[in-house]
């Protein structure tokens, strides 16, 4: 039995104690009368101002039949956080984006309030351009056919509309710096960490002990037009979509994590490992899940070689040209997806073409983002060629500023 089994029941009983004897009601609404926002009337609105948190246990939806995108906490309280982020890379491995939409008490050291947006973009030339805002507003609302989120200030609008199929979202810069919007057209369909297929009463949310994930768009066909400071950002490529919540914070529940996400010929790979730093510190719980010409055709959440089990490993390169400034020195990674039951064995080699993104946090830890060139197929048949989003991230052992806010 895979370890990602082992934590499953014991995460569902901590989830129940999170969200019991309500006192808040569904959707919530801000009670600052000031704020000049306007809903739609056939949706069911979340809206907090940015200094909002309840003191009282809340509504930690962890249910697999709610829709992947709409709000998972019902009110805020000042220990759990969640997340919606959009990211691409372009088809030559030059550009990419991440976009963070955060609904989270444990960024506000970064800013004022606890709704962040981080926007990270690479130019073809290897530049970084890097912005964050703190705004005064989040709004999510569940409407007949799309999630809408609009994080909002005075002369600062970011939003996101997902179609609750999941197959197309689109994000929206209004910013002094940047404008524009980028599209994402899903090419497999959203999927678990146990690797099932959205909808299914019996997948869970659970990624690791306290931290939930699921993946509205595995991946996806991105198409940028930006203006940033009045210099145009157009390209096309791979993207995705990933959405997070955790019942305390990052710092608090991983160790690290690992990403990769390609599009390789009829391929559609997803690859994502949480290291727990809690309940079960040190255990890695990876995911993994291959579709065909958007058909799933495996999926594994054992992370070591099994004679019974479907499994995955993740191993490093190094000695290539890119690398991160951060402790990790890879080149690259590799992927090897095996099936011992079938007989069948997919590798992928992934090579670091451009670092797309980076943020330190001391103690050489952080997290650094790639935009990678891809090759893969089955181990015996063509290998096709591709880019990839390849991230790692580790946090530090110890730090001044992230403490542990575990409460039971």
């Amino acid at each position: 039995m895979s370890q990602y089994y082992k934590f499953k029941t014991a995460l569902l009983a901590v989830s129940l104690l999170v969200s019991h004897s309500l006192a808040a009601t569904w959707p919530w609404s801000s009670a600052d009368s000031s704020a000049q926002i306007v809903f739609r009337d056939e949706c069911k609105a979340s809206h907090y101002t940015a200094y909002e948190t309840y003191d009282k246990p809340i509504d930690f939806r962890t249910s697999p039949l709610d829709h992947f995108n709409g709000p998972k906490l019902n009110p805020m309280n000042r220990t759990a956080g969640e997340q919606w982020e959009f990211d691409g890379i372009g088809s030559d491995a030059k550009t990419g984006l991440v976009i963070g939409f955060y609904r989270d008490p444990n960024y506000a050291i970064l800013g004022t309030g606890n709704f962040r947006v981080s926007l990270d973009i690479l130019w073809e030339n290897g530049t970084i351009y890097s912005q964050d805002h703190h705004v005064a507003h989040s709004v999510v609302e569940e409407c007949n056919e799309q999630i809408i989120g609009t994080w909002s200030s005075p002369g600062v609008l970011y939003s996101f509309e997902v179609a609750n199929d999941n197959r197309h979202a689109i994000i929206r810069v209004d910013t002094p710096t940047i404008k524009g919007s980028f599209e994402i057209e899903s090419s497999a369909p959203a999927r678990y960490p146990d690797g099932s297929i959205f909808p299914n009463e019996e997948g869970t949310t659970a990624a690791a002990p306290f931290f939930h994930w699921v993946q509205p768009i595995p991946t996806g066909k991105i198409n940028v037009d930006l203006s940033i400071e009045g210099s145009p950002y157009v390209w096309t490529g791979l993207g995705g979509h990933e959405r997070l919540w955790s019942a305390f914070s990052w710092f608090t529940v991983l160790e690290g994590m690992n990403v990769v996400r390609a599009e390789v010929g009829p391929y559609q790979l997803t690859y994502l490992a949480f290291t727990s730093h809690i309940l079960t510190p040190g255990v890695t719980y990876p995911s993994v899940f291959l579709s065909k010409n958007g058909e799933p055709i495996f999926t594994a959440t054992t992370g070591y070689v099994s004679k019974s089990e479907n499994y995955v490993t993740l191993s490093k390169k190094y000695g290539g040209k890119v690398t991160g400034g951060l402790g990790d020195r890879s080149t690259g990674h590799v992927l090897n997806l095996v099936s011992p039951k079938t007989g069948k064995h997919w590798y992928f080699d992934f090579e670091h073409n451009a670092v797309s993104f980076e943020f330190a946090l001391g103690e050489g830890s952080g997290g650094t983002g790639f935009a990678a060139l891809a090759t893969g197929g089955e181990i015996e048949g063509e290998k096709y060629h591709s880019v990839a989003l390849v991230e790692q991230l580790l946090f530090p052992k110890d730090s001044p500023f992230f403490k542990s806010n575990y409460v039971e």
